[in-house]
């Protein structure tokens, strides 16, 4: 158990040390990374902590990875090292966490019908190992992977894989411009506990769906998950409403932003960035 806090916390230091490279301008877009080994050795760290930190740093779009080329920094990066703006929303616009659910129902279901007719060997291994992660992490009830978002994490790439495994670049870059605000989103509704139980359930029925190219059956537990997602989002919120004291399972300052908004969890808004 310790290994695996100790190599979560290694390849999420590895990011931090590659997004810094790309922030300073030291590197640049289109640039060509050292190999994992080389990196590894250079950060005293093991090649599975920077493959990890590769593989991530890639779903969120800021690494390109070419098999036997290299790895690159992506070429959408412009000059200041973050993604061009091609956002028709402005950064520093908000949107309600509602809203960010209704994005999710409309690309997530069709992304897994996609998948499920479209992944590939590669792509199928992902989404298992990503599904095996997150029921992993809860079966272990390590509550040291909670505080530090590691769950939030992992179900975020869960649910990336899929779209990624679409193979459809229009649906992998509106899912990723909100990336950010997915992580938030996670550590708001991780606090309810029936959405752990419907990640529990359905994940595995969506990825064994994919697994077995069974579009119609994976587009609808996608669906079903994210609507059982937002029902027991409206419960919570209609129960908080009625019982203002009653059954608070979140922070003292997610509480504050749950009181400000009066209307619940599913108003709090999120800033939108330029970057994912």
């Amino acid at each position: 158990m310790q290994d695996k806090v100790q190599r979560h916390q290694l390849y999420e230091v590895v990011m931090e040390y590659i997004r810094a490279d790309i922030a300073s301008g030291k590197l640049k877009a289109g640039d060509r990374l050292e190999t994992v080994r080389e990196l590894a050795r250079r950060l005293g760290v093991g090649q599975s902590s920077v493959r990890e930190a590769v593989r991530v740093l890639s779903y969120m779009g800021l690494l390109r990875v070419k098999h036997g080329g290299g790895i690159f920094v992506t070429e959408r990066l412009d000059q200041e090292g973050v993604f061009e703006s091609r956002n028709l929303l402005a950064e520093g616009d908000r949107t309600s966490l509602r809203h960010l659910l209704e994005l999710r129902l409309a690309i997530e279901p069709m992304s897994a019908r996609l998948a499920a007719e479209r992944a590939t060997e590669a792509d199928i291994r992902e989404i298992e190992r990503r599904c095996n992660i997150v029921q992993e992490l809860h079966e272990q009830n390590l509550k040291a992977f909670q505080e530090q978002s590691a769950l939030q994490e992992e179900d975020v790439l869960f649910h990336m894989a899929i779209v990624r495994g679409a193979h459809n670049t229009l649906l992998l870059d509106a899912l990723e411009r909100v990336h950010s605000q997915l992580r938030g989103s996670r550590s708001i509704t991780s606090h309810v506990p029936q959405l752990v139980d419907s990640a529990l359930r359905f994940h595995p029925q969506i990825t064994e769906s994919i697994r077995m190219h069974d579009a119609r059956h994976a587009e609808n537990f996608m669906r079903a998950h994210l609507e059982d997602v937002m029902w027991w989002l409206e419960v919570y919120d209609a129960k908080r409403q009625a019982h203002p004291r009653e059954g608070q399972n979140v922070t003292d300052n997610e509480v504050h932003a749950v009181q400000s908004s009066e209307k619940g969890l599913l108003a709090i808004e999120f800033t939108l960035d330029s970057a994912p």
